[in-house]
């Protein structure tokens, strides 16, 4: 390394430029129009903080896009533009502390809430000291903090981005059906952070499923294209959607758990994994396979 090369990797980072979004060239959606979280039941305009792409949040974020929304939050891909930039100035010696990644997942909350009982589940999981494999399954809370909104105070997350849920992913498949070694990695997955959670966390979750498990990132490259989509070719503000009531959906009267397995042929591996689902439908709790039992089940160990 030339004296050069060391001066400038000890120079110290200036915070990152905020990007400017277009303002214009994208499709204006009437505001009558009911979209996403605005189409569900009670929703209340007061209670959502109204972000806007391009928007620095909390003096630091830059909202780059907008990735998904539920009952009481909203979720924004973000530029931390403190990102390795920190300084700690001492007479001797100057300190960088700088983040492992550029990007950001803000979870912006509705400012209804009394007590954030996912925050206090968080900051708890934080003080689990623990060598269990499935606590690096979970994505753990880096820095929340509060923002003010018109209409009252809005508690935010920072996480770390992720990339697509198991069901968004799944709808991506052939027939929408994962082959075998998807399903047996994403168990191993989940079964290990629920030991975890069961086991030295002491912990329960309650709402598993396909949508809220995520896949990780690697290579941040693909965070980089989705904001370079977004500059190039802004997202409409609003996206219009079929508001139609569909009826009440019919339940099937003849379907048995045999019925729908189609993907895998008659013999032992189907057989395995019949006996593994099965064991996680029991009514019972006591007779339910654990997180552990599962790992250990033949169709998911290979054993």
């Amino acid at each position: 390394m030339t004296s050069q090369d060391r001066a400038a990797s000890s120079a110290p980072r200036r915070p990152m430029t905020h990007h400017k979004f277009p303002s214009s060239g994208f499709e204006i959606i009437d505001l009558s129009v009911k979209v996403e979280e605005e189409a569900l039941p009670l929703y209340n305009s007061r209670l959502f903080y109204p972000v806007r792409i391009g928007e620095v949040l909390g003096n630091r974020y830059q909202v780059v896009a907008k990735l998904g929304y539920g009952t009481t939050s909203t979720m924004w891909l973000c530029h931390d533009l403190l990102y390795a930039s920190i300084l700690t100035r001492r007479p001797v010696l100057t300190v960088v502390f700088s983040r492992s990644h550029r990007y950001v997942t803000l979870k912006v909350h509705v400012n209804a809430l009394t007590s954030n009982r996912e925050l206090d589940v968080y900051q708890y999981l934080k003080g689990v000291e623990s060598d269990h494999p499935g606590r690096e399954m979970i994505r753990m809370l880096e820095n929340p903090f509060k923002l003010q909104g018109p209409y009252g105070m809005h508690d935010v997350f920072v996480l770390p981005p992720l990339g697509l849920s198991l069901r968004a992913f799944q709808e991506m498949m052939p027939s929408q059906v994962f082959a075998r070694p998807i399903v047996v990695i994403a168990l191993q997955r989940v079964l290990a952070a629920l030991d975890f959670l069961h086991g030295p966390a002491n912990l329960t979750h309650t709402d598993v499923h396909a949508g809220n498990l995520l896949i990780g990132i690697d290579d941040e490259s693909q965070l980089a294209e989705f904001e370079e989509a977004e500059l190039a070719r802004p997202s409409s503000r609003k996206i219009p959607v079929n508001g139609n009531w569909r009826g009440i959906i019919p339940i099937p009267k003849k379907r048995t758990l045999d019925s729908l397995v189609t993907s895998l042929e008659e013999g032992k591996d189907r057989d395995e994994f019949l006996d593994l689902v099965q064991g996680f439908l029991r009514w019972l709790p006591e007779e339910r396979l654990n997180s552990y039992e599962a790992f250990s089940h033949p169709w998911v160990s290979g054993s």
